[in-house]
């Protein structure tokens, strides 16, 4: 299964939706200084953070190093231009997906 998460360009938003068995908040916010967006990943149940400042960039599953066993975060660019997502990319030129695999 691929779910497209509902991400806009803002320099800060915050949803929650349901990966597989389980629902998750995300909140996500540009980085002027770095200049890519950064996610904090939360429990929506109970609201417990469980990793923040995850980089929102191209070319990784961006879960892969914490080896949660909840899927994979993919970001793509639809352009192929291999750019990292801008203040006015993430939700147009660039999406995030999760996959089961």
């Amino acid at each position: 299964m691929i779910i497209q998460l509902p991400v806009v360009s803002t320099g800060a938003q915050e949803f929650t939706v349901q990966l597989g068995d389980r629902k998750f908040t995300l909140h996500l916010k540009y980085n002027d200084r770095s200049g890519v967006y950064s996610a904090d990943l939360y429990n929506a149940q109970t609201k417990q953070l469980i990793t923040a400042g995850i980089p929102v960039v191209m070319g990784q599953d961006l879960l892969e190093p914490y080896n949660f066993d909840m899927g994979r975060l993919i970001v793509i660019d639809s352009e192929n231009s291999g750019i990292d997502a801008g203040p006015a990319d993430l939700g147009s030129r660039v999406n995030v997906y999760w996959t089961d695999e």
